[in-house]
């Protein structure tokens, strides 16, 4: 079978993925809800939602993970987690996510369309217990309507790789290694 595109049809073609990629991997929340899982820090420093709450792939259990769970998934650049930004995040922000032996990609989504940004790259990291990465500071503008973090391309290094969650920190020196979350 052979498929030929007319003129604007490659347009037409990644305009249809698009919607499909929104489709297949939108949260698995109902409406009204989305923003509900996201925790606000008593003192506004940050929100922090744990990836266990927008399940993408296998959801395991571990004492070091942030709520004693974490996401696993073992496709290359499969999403791991995918979220709304709630309206308690401020308008700029430090995203951190807390790894385990993973490399790990932070997108936007703005308007349907994937931005792409940092990588952390935490595979050869292999540490006994999860810990944060800094992903870089954004604004809501630039980030969209929802975060995304994938799993880097590569082979896993540990079969205990997941992402625990995902911290917004209003403040560029908060550092969430360095307080209890």
């Amino acid at each position: 079978m052979r498929i030929v595109l007319k003129p604007g049809g490659y347009a037409l073609l990644l305009v249809c993925l698009s919607v499909l990629t929104i489709m297949v991997f939108r949260p698995r929340v109902s409406p009204g809800q989305e923003a509900a899982f996201w925790r606000v820090d008593p003192e506004g420093r940050y929100v922090v939602v744990s990836a266990s709450d927008y399940a993408r792939g296998e959801l395991r259990q571990d004492g070091t993970a942030f709520r004693g769970q974490y996401m696993h998934v073992t496709g290359a650049y499969e999403p791991m987690l995918i979220a709304p930004i709630p309206d308690a995040a401020a308008a700029e922000f430090t995203v951190w996510a807390d790894l385990r032996a993973t490399d790990a990609q932070l997108k936007g989504q703005v308007k349907g369309t994937q931005r792409e940004y940092e990588w952390a790259m935490e595979r050869w990291n292999l540490p006994q217990r999860f810990h944060w990465v800094r992903m870089g500071r954004h604004t809501r503008a630039e980030m969209g309507d929802s975060l995304i973090v994938i799993r880097g391309g590569d082979k896993s290094t540990s079969k205990d790789e997941g992402l625990s969650a995902v911290l917004l920190a209003r403040d560029d020196d908060f550092n969430p290694n360095a307080v209890r979350i």
